[in-house]
């Protein structure tokens, strides 16, 4: 399944019969989709549907069956475009690093074995703290940062990697309404300059804001398309078990009416 028109720019991910399991316990059966480049897609589905880990198949950060193949290449021969926003609940926050330095984590794919950051690098850094708003808390260690302030630290190091693939883990998670609204209009951007997201998200009425494309799993792929294609009841329902019911919502100008999804499960 194709997410997204053809483009000039050519097709970023392409997956075949994509399967994980975790000590014989299947994750993902036989999953398979295409991007192009310069899509914004949410990965949505229940808890334990694998959208985990579908982006850690995909970045080659955990065993697999099937094809992956990103920008036409295989994943070793892509990693440096390759950029990835965890999950907070993966961090360990008493390690001994400010925010300057794991930013400049991110330069490391361009520096030579036993090589210290150039000034380039140390200008790019400083480039990106400042886009996520973390100037005047650089030299902070990261257990000390709000979850807000350590997911926009996460992102800038990705932006610093100078990389053409971002996969994020649940980035809106346990933040504050300025990170999440600055985040939100990173990844816009990134998306305008031609880099290709995939994001791991739970809140279906969000969906609509954040992504151009939805992939829709519960261990199997329920569809992938335009996100108005596939926020549809019928695949909710098949997504999430249960009944997926149709709300009607005023916008903010309240001169027109917006569709949101409640799903119940049954």
């Amino acid at each position: 399944m194709t997410v997204g028109k053809a483009s000039q720019n050519g097709v970023a991910v392409q997956v075949e019969n994509l399967s994980v399991s975790y000590h014989e316990v299947s994750a993902l059966n036989k999953v398979s989709f295409s991007v192009q480049q310069g899509q914004k897609i949410g990965i949505l589905g229940p808890n334990g549907a694998g959208k985990s880990s579908l982006i850690k198949a995909i970045m080659g950060l955990t065993n697999y069956h099937g094809k992956v193949k990103i920008f036409g290449k295989t994943v070793n021969e892509s990693r440096s475009q390759i950029a990835y926003v965890p999950q907070q609940s993966n961090i360990d926050l008493t390690f001994p690093l400010s925010v300057e330095e794991t930013v400049m984590m991110g330069r490391y794919p361009y520096l030579p074995k036993i090589k210290s950051p150039t000034k380039h690098d140390k200008e790019i850094v400083y480039h990106c703290i400042k886009q996520v708003g973390l100037t005047d808390k650089k030299t902070r260690q990261i257990g000390e940062l709000s979850g807000g302030e350590r997911q926009r630290m996460f992102l800038a190091r990705a932006l610093a990697q100078k990389a053409r693939l971002f996969f994020l883990d649940e980035p809106f998670t346990g933040i504050d309404f300025t990170s999440e609204k600055m985040i939100s209009n990173l990844l816009a951007e990134l998306s305008e300059q031609g880099k290709t997201l995939f994001v791991v998200h739970h809140d279906l009425k969000r969906a609509r804001q954040y992504f151009d494309y939805v992939i829709l799993l519960n261990q199997n792929l329920i569809a992938a398309g335009k996100t108005e294609e596939v926020l549809q009841p019928h695949y909710l329902t098949e997504a999430y078990q249960g009944e997926a019911v149709i709300m009607q919502t005023d916008s903010e100008g309240g001169d027109q009416k917006n569709k949101d999804f409640l799903v119940v499960s049954g």
